[in-house]
């Protein structure tokens, strides 16, 4: 069998690796506990000591927690916890900054190295001067009544109320800084009020007015258009008050004083709502009013009346000023077909025809208005008519009827009259015609209130030829046209008057 022999050398690296652990091991063992790390080399928990004094808001602070451990420790804050706003936790342990906010601050640092991590509740105070926060809030103070109002304050720890000074007679300050009680005495008031805490004073003065309760009355007198007026308001309340028109408006021609005086000349009658207002710095009051102006009726509309006709509906509405309202009445006959309603609706329908005088009476409180209306109650016109016959170069004349007013004018409208003839405006058709024939014209009749056409047909003959000399005739004047029959009767009877010749 064959063996291989182990080397001389690796016998001898092996005892030396077992004597370098074994010394080693011993020297560790001779290592007495609690031995300085530096010195031993091994890392240690850190452990953390030290309170954090009491800060104040606006104070520049600064304190160091004591440390040891190997390395030495860093610190962070529990992400769980909040700092007093304003500090901060620097990662050597150091709290820094300058305080924002008063109060007690629980929160935890943690200080770590390599060896581990040892978390340490911290407590920390910081104080806030007092100060007030709605000193401008103060309301007003009216003697006699209950009155109460709390002051608030920020500070910490939380600042306790006193008064340095004479409290408006009636009211007590608690120490939490309730304000309350009834004024009794009217005026200016000043006192001061102090806060104290640990973080120090401050003081607070105050001068309110404990004025009277407010009010004011009064209802104006009746009053007439251009009558001079003066009323006063009367008002209590003290400071004293200041009276102003708050709502609706005045009569016109009237002012309202600042101290409540309404005066001046009105010049429009009416009923006035309004609301006038007493004020000072304890507060305001309304008063509303009724106030009424007396006005002489008058008619607005008098000369604004449309045209009346006979047969045609006619309605009126007369329009007044005046306060009270006016009443309508009439003092005589009106026209007929029309009536007058009390609150002025003249209307109908007119059935005569011509110029009419009537009265018209307005009535209210203050007096009575009389006013005399000359109206003309149109017609509209009418022309008839049948022409007689006439005859070549003898005296014509006829007239045609008409009716209507104004009185109509008369014209040829259309065709042409016979020649030697005339159409006056007053509807006479007068002349000598000059030549026979049938002729057809138009005569029309207008006045203001329309016109009326009458178509007509004028015959014109020829004279009859003279009778045989010494030949006696009899002549039938009732078969001759009658312009024709009147003018023989007219020449006869001149021949008749008229002296023979010797």
């Amino acid at each position: 069998m064959h063996t291989t022999a182990t080397p001389r050398w690796a016998w001898i690296r092996r005892l030396t690796l077992f004597a370098t652990v074994f010394a080693v091991a011993l020297t560790l063992a001779a290592v007495p506990a609690g031995a300085d790390p530096a010195v031993t080399g091994r890392p240690t928990l850190p452990t953390v000591s030290g309170t954090p004094p009491i800060g104040t808001v606006g104070v520049d602070y600064w304190f160091p927690f004591t440390a040891t451990g190997a390395p030495a420790p860093l610190f962070r804050l529990d992400p769980d916890n909040d700092m007093p706003p304003g500090i901060r936790l620097i990662n050597s342990g150091i709290l820094a900054g300058k305080p924002t906010a008063g109060g007690t601050y629980d929160f935890t640092v943690i200080a770590y190295n390599s060896a581990g991590e040892v978390s340490v509740p911290v407590t920390m105070t910081v104080w806030q001067r007092p100060a007030l926060t709605n000193e401008r809030a103060l309301p007003p103070m009216l003697a006699g009544e209950p009155y109460q109002f709390r002051f608030e304050a920020t500070g910490y720890p939380k600042p306790t109320f006193r008064n340095t000074s004479v409290l408006p007679r009636g009211l007590t300050l608690s120490p939490d800084g309730l304000l309350s009680g009834t004024p009794t005495r009217v005026g200016p008031a000043d006192f001061s009020v102090q806060l104290s805490n640990s973080a120090g004073d401050k003081t607070y003065r105050f001068d309110p007015t404990v004025g009277e309760r407010l009010t004011i009355t009064g209802t104006p007198d009746i009053t007439k258009q251009y009558r001079y007026y003066r009323y006063r308001f009367a008002t209590t309340g003290y400071p004293t008050p200041t009276v102003s028109l708050t709502r609706g408006e005045l009569p016109a021609g009237l002012e309202l004083s600042d101290d409540g005086e309404l005066s001046g000349m009105p010049i429009r009658g009416g009923k006035y709502l309004f609301t006038v207002s007493a004020a000072n710095e304890t507060g305001i009051v309304d008063h509303p009013v009724t106030m009424e102006v007396l006005q002489h009726p008058e008619l607005i509309n008098l000369y604004d009346m449309p045209t009346m006709r006979v047969g045609e509906p006619f309605e009126y509405r007369f329009e007044t000023s005046g306060y009270p309202k006016p009443v309508f009445a009439a003092g005589t006959e009106l026209p007929d077909g029309l009536t007058l309603t009390p609150d002025g609706l003249l209307a109908g329908t007119p059935t005569t025809a011509g110029r009419v005088r009537f009265e018209l009476r307005l009535t209210n409180s203050v007096d009575t208005r009389v006013h005399w209306l000359s109206e003309d109650v149109e017609q509209t016109p009418t022309v008839t008519g049948t022409p007689d016959t006439a005859q070549v170069n003898q005296p014509y004349e006829y007239r045609f009827a008409l009716s209507g007013y104004p009185a109509p004018t008369v014209t040829v409208s259309s065709g042409d009259l016979p020649g030697g003839l005339t159409l006056s405006r007053a509807g006479v058709l007068i002349g000598s015609p000059t030549e026979a024939g049938t002729f057809t014209f138009t005569v029309t009749a207008t006045n203001s209130a329309g016109k009326a056409d009458l178509p007509v047909t004028l015959e014109v003959s020829q004279p009859p030829e003279p009778a045989p000399s010494g030949s006696t005739t009899s002549l039938n004047l009732s078969t001759l046209p009658m312009g024709l029959a009147r003018a023989l009767v007219k020449s006869a009877v001149m021949s008749v008057e008229s002296p023979s010749t010797p």
